[in-house]
């Protein structure tokens, strides 16, 4: 009982995260002809910034997750490519 009383209580005081406003956002969204689209977004976003609150994202932020990404893939490519050089087409 105790338990079922604190759980009540810490998420009575939470504070929403991105990952919470973008499922909403979702949930509402799904009428939407573009909601394949909308969830890729959502979901390339969320592995960066889903555990902030949405008043400590801004242009900053975003530009840190994009050169993180950025760098994830030119290391992916990186690695793939003498792989290229051994395949002809």
């Amino acid at each position: 009982m105790a338990r079922i009383e604190y759980e009540r209580e810490r998420k009575a005081y939470a504070r929403p995260t991105f990952a919470d406003c973008a499922a909403r956002y979702v949930a509402h969204s799904r009428a939407k002809r573009s909601i394949d689209v909308i969830k890729w977004h959502v979901q390339l976003l969320a592995r960066y910034i889903g555990y902030l609150e949405p008043p400590q994202i801004h242009d900053a932020t975003l530009e840190r997750s994009s050169k993180t990404a950025l760098d994830k893939a030119r290391v992916r490519r990186q690695s793939t490519a003498p792989w290229k050089s051994c395949v002809r087409f």
